[in-house]
């Protein structure tokens, strides 16, 4: 244990270790079998419900539609929420986990960054120096800030949680050391009860380190990882990269979707999620996210709609998005993938 503390007190480069610190390396190196604490009665009420909607799905005759199917997967949806309320404002999460600050633009979905201008904003006595307002908008300067004080933060809750890692930056960003990046991955391996769901612009580094990192085992279930592509240009360019990392679950965000897609080597993605852009001002256009839930559909890809963005269905400028789920041709799409076995 004095190994690890001594590592991530490195990275810090402090000596003192906080309390929090030494509970999660107690975790790390004997982490619980299963599923933990949180409040037991609704986790108990919420595990019934589930197994219920299980059983009734598992009953259904093998031509149901895959709109029915989908009903029942926001059922289940619903009933996780009871045990594990959603801290994130980001619908396909539950919770964020930011180990590291800071980023660099690597292709125009950069543009408008939430991330950049809350560092340059709200974030700026926090993270002094990670981004900086350019003209109208916010970008990251590329200096990257190492947090390993937050290394063990999802060991230490022992209720099942999707976790987004690294909202904030891009953990394979070419400035992140790869120690630091085997930490990371460390910790999610440890906590084997959580679900960790990472997103890169640099999917040829994830690949790389991916590679390596399974060379002789397989990579763990609870793992997705994943790549933004917000238009052909870009979907081509990281495509060839996502194929080759090893994970239990490849998945793509089209968020923000700014251009239509022709998804190619779809067997070998596990999950879409489609979005447009909140607070840019650049409109998706309904047959784009049409288009990518019909392409989805005819390969047997789950398919997650997150967001309209500034302007609605009908292509109207709105100024908050409705509460509850964004809705296409009238349906939430709230579908998640299963981990390749």
């Amino acid at each position: 244990m004095f190994e690890l503390l001594e590592q991530w007190s490195d990275w810090r480069g402090r000596d003192e270790i906080p309390p929090a610190e030494i509970r999660s390396a107690k975790v790390f190196l004997n982490p619980p079998e299963g599923a933990g604490s949180g409040d037991p009665i609704r986790n108990q009420l919420a595990q019934k419900f589930v197994s219920l909607v299980e059983n009734i799905e598992a009953e259904l005759p093998s031509g149901t539609s895959r709109d029915i199917r989908g009903l029942f997967d926001q059922l289940k949806e619903k009933a996780v929420a009871l045990a594990t309320p959603r801290t994130s404002k980001i619908e396909w999460t539950q919770k964020t986990w930011n180990p590291l600050q800071g980023c660099t633009r690597a292709s125009p979905g950069c543009d408008h960054c939430y991330a950049a201008k809350f560092v340059a904003t709200r974030g700026a006595d926090m993270y002094p120096g990670l981004a900086a307002q350019k003209g109208d908008s916010y970008t990251f300067t590329g200096k990257i800030l190492l947090l390993p004080e937050r290394l063990g933060e999802p060991l230490l809750n022992t209720t099942p949680t999707k976790y987004f890692v690294n909202s904030m930056s891009d953990l394979f960003h070419k400035d992140v050391r790869e120690d630091f990046i085997s930490a990371v991955f460390d910790v999610m391996e440890k906590a084997h009860w959580h679900q960790f769901q990472i997103l890169t612009k640099r999917p040829e580094r994830m690949a790389a380190f991916t590679k390596e990192r399974y060379r002789d085992r397989e990579p763990l279930p609870n793992i997705w990882l994943g790549t933004s592509t917000e238009n052909q240009e870009w979907f081509d360019k990281r495509i060839p990269h996502l194929r080759q990392v090893k994970a239990a679950v490849r998945w793509l965000s089209c968020e923000p979707l700014l251009g239509p897609i022709r998804l190619s080597h779809a067997s070998e993605i596990d999950w879409v999620v489609v979005g447009g852009e909140s607070k840019g001002g650049r409109p998706m256009e309904k047959k784009w996210a049409v288009s990518l839930r019909e392409q989805c559909r005819k390969s047997d890809i789950p398919f997650f709609f997150k967001q309209w963005g500034d302007f609605n269905e009908e292509g109207v400028r709105q100024k908050e998005k409705k509460e509850g789920g964004a809705t296409l041709d009238g349906r939430i799409y709230h579908e998640y993938p299963k981990p390749r076995v």
